[in-house]
């Protein structure tokens, strides 16, 4: 995803920044993205980030889509 300039949204970041979204998913959603995840959208967020593996198990329309894509993008 390209900013107006041109640049990614990884090279538009400060590496502070950077830094501090790498250890935390949630704000990166909330701040980046503007998207607000529900709590069990916010477990799964913080699992991946510590965790190599991570599955879900869950029904239709819960969020499963939205976070991956969110995770893509972190």
């Amino acid at each position: 995803m390209a900013t107006a300039t041109g640049e990614t949204l990884s090279t538009a970041l400060s590496p502070a920044l950077r830094a501090f979204y790498r250890i935390n998913p949630i704000a990166f959603v909330a701040n980046a993205l503007h998207a607000t995840p529900d709590d069990q959208q916010c477990g799964f967020l913080m699992a991946v980030s510590f965790n190599d593996s991570v599955a879900a198990k869950s029904g239709h329309g819960t969020g499963k889509t939205a976070v991956l894509a969110w995770l893509i993008l972190w």
